[in-house]
């Protein structure tokens, strides 16, 4: 019989957890926001202790652990339009490390029953994963998302762009092509703080007219490419269904009027 004490169930609960929102975030296109990440691990951490006794046996059924994981998911998270989404990548990142914990243990007791459970949770995870994120996954198989840092202001937050060619709106101050970003992904560089916008007309699919608030970032790196300071437009919407990025990046090369017409000829 293996005896389980709360201070290392806590422990490890808290260590998993704060393991899996991190991989949700990365996969999703955010920013790990570790002032979030941290105090969703600790309340994981504390409700892997209860769990265990006796008196709070229900916390360990299957609809109390479904919600701890999903007030995980929002604390971190929010409750943004995908959020359900989300928390569905949690659910799918959760069963792989068990998957993976379940094989470890295969391999050293030599059991039979675990591997299988192993594989069957592996290739479940993988097809809703091919299913769910198939859009963001083949952008990152084509090279399409690339890896983006924005700073301001003595802080800088580390986000996942899509190569957008068609992003062709403008800076008037600059002559930039703006790279547009959620605004909740820049949260952790932004939020409490006073910043200058400015508001910028464009048209899109959907909206035949609309303002975009935007502001000059101190830095902009793409792919290990300084810019420097840069127009930054914040979207107030979700640009993408399924994560793997959250800005599009249409510049290159500094991406002015001049390099674009160029291109166009």
């Amino acid at each position: 019989m293996t005896v389980i004490y709360p201070d290392v169930a806590f422990a490890l609960n808290a260590l998993l957890d704060g393991l899996v929102l991190r991989c949700t975030m990365v996969l999703m296109g955010h920013p790990a926001r570790w002032r979030r990440i941290i105090p969703a691990a600790v309340i994981g951490g504390l409700y892997g202790a209860l769990a265990i006794l006796p008196p709070l046996w229900l916390l360990a059924s299957f609809p109390g652990k479904i919600l701890a994981a999903c007030a995980m998911v929002a604390l971190v998270y929010g409750r943004g339009p995908l959020y359900l989404r989300c928390c569905l990548l949690f659910f799918l990142v959760s069963g792989s490390l068990s998957g993976a914990v379940t094989a470890v243990t295969a391999l050293f007791r030599t059991a039979g029953h675990p591997l299988v459970i192993f594989l069957t949770s592996g290739l479940l995870c993988a097809f809703t994963l091919t299913v769910v994120f198939r859009a963001s996954a083949r952008a990152a198989v084509e090279g399409k998302v690339v890896r983006a840092a924005v700073s301001w202001g003595g802080r800088t937050v580390h986000l996942r762009l899509l190569r957008d060619t068609g992003n062709t709106l403008l800076d008037p101050a600059t002559g930039k092509v703006i790279c547009v970003v959620e605004e909740k992904a820049l949260e952790p560089l932004l939020n409490g703080r006073e910043i200058l916008y400015r508001k910028i007309p464009f048209q899109s699919l959907g909206q035949k007219r609309g303002e975009l608030r935007c502001f000059t970032c101190d830095g902009l790196t793409v792919e290990r490419a300084d810019f420097g300071p840069y127009p930054i437009g914040l979207a107030d919407r979700p640009l993408t269904d399924g994560g793997g990025y959250v800005g599009l990046w249409g510049g290159e090369k500094g991406g002015n009027c001049a390099e674009l017409a160029a291109k166009s000829t």
